[in-house]
């Protein structure tokens, strides 16, 4: 007779029916996730005591056959899972050796990234990771986004980055720009050098000045030019009595000046190359701001110095590093009050004005290179919005003085402002054109902020561009800037991003996209070849926006018979040689394949092959292989035993989507 620790069902395992073939899980193995043995009772329930019952399931989880085809099936669903991983945040290159890591997101994850969406439709906001060889990136503009696929497709192109590689954009051996912090972080008597010897002749110096006043100053206005010149010749008349900022903001505009500058114009007045003469001052600069303890110091003139060589250091080194350097003037002057107006308004008129302008300046300086390195837009403008910072006023330098108690008026015409004072009001535009699109934009919505661009473009026309004249180079190139950016800023309320898929996109939407761009690149080619703008070409080569030409070549793809707008591409790679040439800048190698890839389809194949197309095919023919769809790999996790199979069926039919989107923003067919 049993004992009352007897189990419920004590027979023996050996006597136990056996289970017939097909048997599933009890439902207590199936709770706990282990192997059932399919008798009744199984061994894990006899093991568990007398209080478990082994009973069958009532409803059985069917599974799909897989048999011979389950790695047809696994590769299925892990192209599946890469999609989705891509889509969400990370960018798989196989082809580099670089190692793919499993991602899960669990439900609760795909909700929250919906969520942060916004409204199903339209379209993803997240950034991604690009894997290039042995580093990544998290990028988040549309720049980046928008050749997503292009720059994964031409892994085997970028032979480098300019995260990685010191090796400057220009001739010539430029200071290393991570000195610059590290030796401003604490100076020691034994790193500040002696610079006297670093300073030109005083005809030199005075020849520079006039350089920065006729191709620098009129499109920054950080300086008041008579204050500023009658610094300058103390200065020069007494270099041992200078003070170390002082130093720093003459060596920066030294450094401006020559930038600016031709090789032959500069050979011409200076008697050596311009490589050289750019090498001399920026290490005489960079020397200058580490003996003024810019990291540590609250004088606004070495701000400005920083700044000015910022400015036009951007050609030499890399948008990353640039980016590093902006947001440390952006904290330099967020440390000394200038994003404040109750700080710049305690000041006198003279020093406030001044103040105003150079916080406008830091911040368009570092929102253009978190542009150019893939920071979101929302991000940004952050600090534009946490700034309460009055705008600049527009009147002349000869209207401002240091003894003035009272500020001059705000001039509504043509002044000495008016390419700073255009850039002030586009910035505006920029913004508020960049909140309108982030919003949910019906067509109401969208007719309402288009008319309000055309009404702002009206005011300044009527306000400040109707009074231009375009023989008076500043005058031309604020004209063509201001035309610019209206259309820049109807290019970003009827993006494609706002669209659901490419099928909900109209053709009178991409008709109109189409245009702005064409108008958009089209305005570069004028800027380029005006000779009244030749003076300006250092900023003019620093501005162009790549936006507008990957918009404009994507819709190229689709486009048949458009010899204008080919010729308007063969320009700007004309103009911007380095789009062709720096393979280490995944953006220009993306650039370039979707430039193939447009010419491929609807270019003029029967005219003669344009140069860009040879030299773009050459380029990766001597990588090894040729531009093609990116080689699907099968990779098996290690866990792929005990992985929970229709946890992930569930997951990829969920959350599957209607359209691929494979390049974020910009490519679609």
């Amino acid at each position: 007779m049993s004992s009352p620790d007897t189990p419920r069902y004590n027979a023996s395992i050996s006597h136990r029916p056996r289970a017939s073939k097909g048997a599933h899980a009890c439902t207590m193995c199936q709770q706990r996730k282990i192997k059932c043995d399919g008798q009744r009772p199984c061994a894990g329930c006899v093991k568990a005591g007398p209080h478990v019952i082994c009973e069958n399931p009532t409803t059985v989880l069917r599974r799909k056959r897989r048999g011979t085809s389950m790695e047809r099936d696994l590769a299925t669903r892990l192209k599946h899972a890469e999609a989705l991983i891509q889509r969400y945040g990370c960018m798989l290159n196989d082809s580099d050796g670089v190692e793919m890591k499993q991602i899960i997101l669990t439900p609760r994850e795909e909700q929250l990234c919906e969520s942060e969406n916004g409204v199903a439709g339209q379209g993803s906001k997240h950034g991604m990771i690009i894997c290039e060889k042995d580093y990544m990136r998290y990028v988040e503009s549309q720049t980046w986004t928008g050749l997503s696929e292009e720059i994964q497709e031409s892994q085997h192109v970028i032979q480098g980055s300019s995260v990685d590689d010191s090796t400057e954009r220009v001739s010539g051996p430029y200071p290393d720009a991570s000195k610059l912090l590290l030796s401003g972080i604490n100076p020691t008597p034994s790193t500040s050098a002696n610079l006297k010897s670093s300073h030109p002749l005083p005809i030199q110096a005075f020849q520079l000045w006039q350089i920065f006043l006729e191709n620098v100053n009129p499109l920054i206005r950080l300086l008041h030019g008579p204050t500023t010149q009658s610094l300058m010749l103390e200065a020069s008349a007494n270099l041992d009595s200078i003070s170390a900022s002082t130093e720093a903001l003459i060596f920066a505009i030294y450094h401006c000046a020559a930038v600016s500058l031709q090789n032959p114009e500069c050979e011409r007045k200076f008697g050596e190359p311009r490589a050289n003469l750019m090498s001399k001052f920026s290490h005489a600069t960079h020397l200058a701001l580490i003996n003024a303890k810019f990291m540590k110091t609250s004088d606004m003139v070495v701000l400005q110095a920083l700044t000015l060589y910022l400015l036009s250091i951007r050609q030499c080194l890399d948008n990353d590093t640039m980016w590093i350097l902006s947001g440390t003037a952006v904290r330099m002057g967020q440390r000394i009050g200038l994003h404040r107006e109750s700080a710049s308004s305690s000041y006198p008129p003279f020093v406030a004005e001044l103040r105003r302008r150079l916080w406008w300046h830091v911040i368009s300086l570092d929102h253009r290179f978190a542009q150019l390195v893939g920071t979101p837009t929302s991000e940004t403008f952050s600090i534009y919005n946490d700034s309460d910072i009055k705008r600049p006023l527009n009147f002349n330098d000869s209207d401002l003085s240091p003894e003035m108690q009272v500020m001059p008026l705000d001039h509504s015409g043509v002044t000495d402002m008016l390419f700073c004072t255009m850039r002030y009001e586009i910035s505006s535009l920029m913004h508020s054109a960049h909140t309108w699109s982030s919003t949910t934009m019906t067509p109401v919505k969208l007719a309402e902020a288009d008319a309000q661009i055309i009404a702002m473009e009206k005011r300044l026309q009527i306000q400040y561009l109707n009074r231009a004249d375009p023989m008076i180079p500043l005058h031309a190139l604020s004209l063509l800037m201001g035309h610019t950016a209206f259309a820049a800023a109807r290019l970003i309320l009827h993006h494609p991003r706002g669209h659901s898929s490419p099928a909900s996109i109209p053709q009178s939407e991409h008709d109109l996209l189409f245009a702005l761009a064409l108008q958009i690149v089209r305005a570069d080619r004028e800027l380029q070849t005006n000779p009244l703008l030749t003076r300006f070409l250092w900023h003019i080569n620093n501005v162009f926006q790549l936006d507008p030409f990957i918009l404009l070549l994507t819709e190229l793809r689709t486009r048949k018979n458009q010899r204008e707008a080919w010729a308007h591409v063969e320009s700007v790679f004309d103009f911007h040689p380095e789009m062709l040439t720096d393979t280490r800048n995944a953006v220009n190698v993306g650039v370039g394949t979707l430039a193939l890839r447009a010419w491929e389809r609807t270019g003029d194949t029967g005219a003669q092959i344009p140069k860009w197309v040879r030299l773009l095919r050459e380029q990766r023919r001597r990588t090894g292989q040729a531009v093609e769809e990116r080689k699907e790999e099968l990779y098996i996790p290690s866990d792929v035993e005990s992985a929970d199979w229709e946890y992930w069926q569930s997951l990829f039919e969920d959350n599957g989507s209607n359209w691929e989107l494979t390049s974020g923003i910009l490519a679609y067919d």
